[in-house]
């Protein structure tokens, strides 16, 4: 089984969908998100639907196995898909009990020189990764710019992104005061500027 699949370009890691309690890994997912979760749609990745049965399989790899069995693993398979950028959470995402897991792999294909981006609601993942500099391009998730909403109590230091269900799209926007941009939620890349410098960005 394959644990990476092609996706808008890139290889995407792909979880399962869904509150914990019934075998999901979104725990910090709101209810309108679940609810309009455009990684349930069918066609949402263009190149193959993934089953949730199979997300499961490919989630137990990555928690089961060693993280130098599943670094090796993805490097492997990114040289297979010809992919240069690796999609974290391209569906689903990291449940708090697995922040420590997730980490060390992010960290030891980081060692590699993999180029990793991703969108995140765990904060406690996210501010880990912006804390260790391990990934330049961790997106975090919040449901709107109502403080109530933002669990780190400020705007985040790097890219953070307020979903617009309606459009099928989010906002991003980097630290305080960056400016803003859409993109849609899949990992597609995306050029914009944040404070008054261009960056292009894998999201």
């Amino acid at each position: 089984m394959r644990i990476l699949r092609p996706t808008y370009g890139a290889a995407g890691i792909f979880f399962p969908i869904g509150r914990p309690e019934k075998g999901g890994t979104c725990q910090y997912a709101s209810g309108k998100c679940l609810q309009k979760c455009c990684a349930l749609e069918k066609d949402y990745d263009e190149v193959i639907n993934i089953p949730e049965i199979d997300k499961k399989g490919i989630y137990s790899f990555f928690i089961k196995r060693s993280s130098l069995t599943v670094c090796l693993e993805i490097i492997k398979e990114m040289d297979e898909l010809q992919a240069e950028i690796l999609s974290w959470f391209a569906s689903g995402d990291c449940l708090d009990e697995d922040i420590d897991r997730i980490y060390e792999i992010m960290v030891g294909l980081n060692g590699e020189g993999i180029v990793q981006n991703g969108f995140t609601r765990n904060w406690r993942l996210y501010k880990r990764i912006i804390d260790g500099g391990v990934i330049d391009h961790i997106v975090l998730t919040i449901e709107s710019l109502l403080p109530k909403d933002n669990p780190l109590g400020d705007y985040p230091r790097g890219l953070w992104a307020i979903p617009n269900y309606k459009m099928g799209s989010v906002k991003l926007y980097h630290g305080k005061l960056g400016k803003k941009a859409y993109a849609t939620c899949g990992p597609n890349e995306v050029e914009t500027k944040f404070k008054g410098k261009e960056v292009k960005i894998a999201t």
